[in-house]
């Protein structure tokens, strides 16, 4: 009789614009469930939280944590590590990828006093740098799709090792016909497919959401979870990591998967900006010994900048970053809180007026950025001084962007004399537009000019 050993993972996640209202109702209605029909068997099972989510299982839910931490101790569960917020590691910084790693290190060692060794990353985030990436990070081992992994000979086997830059990472392989399954078939179909799969391999990876087993027959995923002690031997990842070494040499696919090559959109232009402004305030605070006074500012602007690099803000659609308008509206809204509160240890509390000339998103296109303490306003000259963002500062809102299509409103400014194209993205509900000439700063002077008056039906007035 084969014997089928089984590695599971279940990933939780909520977007980042899930209120706490609708998390409590998650937590109580499907996740609290979930991990007391986990408890009520003997699977072992690997679990991934993001970042969100587990921003508010501390705040408010912290009995689900403990019931982790127990599943965890008891040898019953292996929580993964990886970018706190499920990031893509190809899509931000190499300084903020290492940073986002560490804090979800921190925060299991602090939760569940355990460091991980495995990481979760969305399947389509894997790209062939991936193990210079993440070296020196303490992660040893990830989960990738088949479809992003190559063997020398063959079909890859459940587990390899993929080399980089002379640094190295295991690659547990995962099933996806199996994966999709669930809950579809029914308890047995599925094992008996698990069966099939499992003939002549050490090992098989399965993952399914936690949303998805959440929302599933309370019948059936009791009677799934106790097959799965019964009938299967299931297993950790840090023991299979142990087991199956010396493991085959497999080769990640190379490029970038269609849904993160379209991602430079306005709002993920955004995200880079901020992030290098940040990272250049915190030199100047090193460099000025205003750890003190700055130190805490900057953590919480360096936790919002972390919560926009959410990956589904920026490839989740056809239409990157536009996909789930409450979702853009959430990582924007962070943005400028993030970038107020590095501007107000720039600038001080007084009123003030800055203009910046630079490249700041990467694009090799400088930009103009022009700021006081109450909007602030990005055009690109290279472009025609088309208007990229205008930041209401108080809302957290750019109020020339809704997030998708408004009927009529591009064609009203056209005829209020703003040229075609003036704004590069969708603009909210306007009552009444007056658009003035804008000149570029081509003296060198530090003196732009920019007329755009309008009243919105929400929000304030500029």
């Amino acid at each position: 009789m084969t014997t089928i050993r089984l590695q599971l993972v279940i990933p939780f996640h909520q977007p980042l614009c899930a209120g706490e209202d609708e998390l409590d109702k998650k937590c109580e209605q499907g996740y609290a469930p979930l991990i007391e029909a986990i408890e009520g068997c003997t699977a072992q099972v690997a679990l991934h939280f993001t970042g969100h989510l587990l921003d508010h299982l501390s705040h408010r839910r912290s009995e689900i944590l403990w019931r982790i931490k127990s599943l965890v101790q008891n040898g019953r569960a292996e929580v993964l590590g990886g970018l706190f917020y499920g990031a893509a590691p190809t899509l931000i910084p190499e300084i903020d990828v290492r940073g986002q790693i560490e804090m979800m290190t921190e925060y299991w060692e602090s939760a569940a006093g355990v460091t991980p060794a495995g990481f979760w990353l969305h399947q389509l985030a894997w790209t062939p740098d991936m193990p210079r990436l993440l070296a020196e990070t303490g992660l040893e081992y990830g989960f990738a799709a088949r479809s992003q992994v190559r063997a020398p000979q063959g079909a890859a086997g459940p587990f390899g090792i993929v080399e980089r830059g002379g640094q190295r990472l295991g690659v547990f392989v995962l099933d996806p016909e199996l994966s999709s399954a669930l809950p579809s078939k029914s308890v047995d179909a599925w094992l008996e497919a698990v069966l099939s799969a499992a003939q002549d391999q050490p090992l098989t990876n399965v993952w399914v959401r936690a949303e998805t087993l959440a929302a599933a027959d309370p019948t059936w995923l009791g009677e799934w979870l106790q097959a799965l002690s019964s009938r299967t031997e299931t297993v950790l990842p840090a023991q299979s990591f142990a087991d199956l070494r010396p493991a085959e040499r497999l080769m990640l696919v190379p490029g970038l998967a269609p849904e993160i090559a379209g991602a430079e959109d306005t709002l993920y232009r955004r995200m880079l900006r901020v992030s290098d402004k940040l990272r250049e305030t915190i030199d100047t605070m090193e460099e000025n010994g205003t750890e003190s006074e700055w130190s805490d500012s900057l953590a919480t602007a360096q936790r919002m900048v972390f919560a926009t690099q959410v990956a589904d803000a920026y490839w989740r659609s056809r239409n990157p970053g536009s996909g789930d308008t409450a979702l853009r509206d959430a990582v924007a809204e962070r943005l400028i809180k993030a970038e107020t509160l590095i501007d107000q240890l720039l600038q001080g509390e007084d009123d003030w007026i800055a203009a910046e000339e630079q490249d700041r998103d990467a694009d090799l296109a400088d930009e103009v950025f022009v700021g006081n303490r109450y909007l602030t306003l990005w055009l690109v000259p290279a472009a025609g001084g088309v208007i990229r963002t205008l930041d209401d500062r108080a809302t957290g809102r750019n109020v020339l962007d809704a997030g998708g299509e408004r009927n009529g409103i591009r064609e009203r400014l056209v005829a209020a004399g703003g040229p075609e194209g003036l704004l590069s993205e969708g603009v909210d509900t306007i009552e009444e537009i007056e658009i003035g000439r804008n000149e570029i700063d081509e003296e060198g002077d530090g003196t732009y000019h920019l007329a755009v008056r309008h009243r919105l039906e929400a929000g304030g007035a500029v």
